[in-house]
């Protein structure tokens, strides 16, 4: 709590002796970072290790020099400055893109997604400004049945428009995950089933399965 001070687009706060927390905002011309400043929380000073053991290109990608105040660690934690000099932790950097010209949090999206009948765990990816999920459904029912306008709608009932992802597919069993343990994006599309999606006026549910999902989306006034 409180700034220490203010360097290039830089707010410098004490966390201990030795070591420091910046809020770096990118910017290039030197000014105090005023309340509401989305910013990336970085670490400095005595204690700041050498880097990622067996793991140059990330060292490189995360211990960077900053003038004026020297070598940093980007956290790659997202921070916004709130007036009285708190701030508050609000995402991370690769978890926020920009849809349309709209700042989107995809865990966000995620967690809208997992709320929908059926699905049991999401993913999203942005894509060239464009929103892809990626589901794992419960009992492995194919998006076909469970109707990918369906999970449109639903989404556009719960988020803002730009919001929804422009396409949504399935991945068997798990997603992929990187070796820290977090889903690997990189790597959904590889895994993706291709499902042609069944046309709306295909008829009435033939089997139990599908009588249930039509009776949830349904209740839910989404079909």
């Amino acid at each position: 709590r409180g700034n220490e001070g203010a360097g290039i687009g830089v707010a410098v706060y004490r966390l201990s002796e030795g070591s420091w927390v910046l809020l770096a905002d990118g910017s290039a011309a030197p000014r105090a970072l005023a309340p509401g400043c989305l910013c990336e929380v970085c670490i400095a000073g005595a204690a700041l290790a050498a880097g990622y053991l067996n793991d140059a290109d990330l060292a490189r990608a995360r211990f960077i020099e900053l003038p004026p105040v020297g070598r940093i660690y980007r956290t790659g934690d997202l921070a916004v400055v709130r007036s009285g000099g708190l701030v508050e932790l609000v995402g991370r950097t690769d978890d926020m893109v920009k849809v349309r010209g709209n700042r989107v949090e995809l865990g966000d999206v995620r967690a809208s997604l997992e709320a929908a009948p059926l699905v049991r765990q999401a993913a999203v990816r942005a894509d060239a400004g464009r929103l892809l999920a990626y589901v794992l459904t419960v009992a492995e029912e194919p998006l076909d049945l469970l109707g990918k306008d369906a999970l449109r709608r639903f989404m556009h009932h719960v988020v803002p428009s730009y919001m929804v992802p422009a396409d949504f597919k399935r991945v068997h069993g798990a997603f992929p995950l990187t070796p820290h343990g977090k889903v690997d994006r990189g790597m959904l599309e590889g895994c993706a089933l291709h499902e042609e999606e069944r046309p709306e006026d295909s008829g009435p549910p033939a089997t139990e399965m599908e009588r249930l999902v039509a009776d949830v989306w349904q209740q839910l006034g989404l079909q």
